[in-house]
């Protein structure tokens, strides 16, 4: 089940990104998604250009999914 999750993981975060679907500047959807362009911004003064999210979200993901199998009893 592990190796399946990490596939998941890799595969998923490979196949499709998160900020890839957001091609506006994060402006452009405050009126309608202010929570998504303050995520986008605050993503952006963060570094790592417009993946920037997508590859500190990965790295969560990661560390959660190791953390659990850590975890005592998983």
């Amino acid at each position: 089940m592990a190796a399946a999750a990490l596939d998941y993981l890799v595969l998923g975060s490979a196949l499709e990104t998160f900020t890839e679907g957001f091609a506006r500047p994060p402006a452009d959807y405050r009126p309608h998604y202010p929570a998504l362009a303050e995520a986008l911004e605050a993503s952006a003064a963060r570094g790592g250009g417009p993946g920037g999210l997508d590859e500190r979200g990965f790295e969560l993901a990661l560390r959660l999914l190791l953390n659990g199998l850590a975890a005592p009893g998983a």
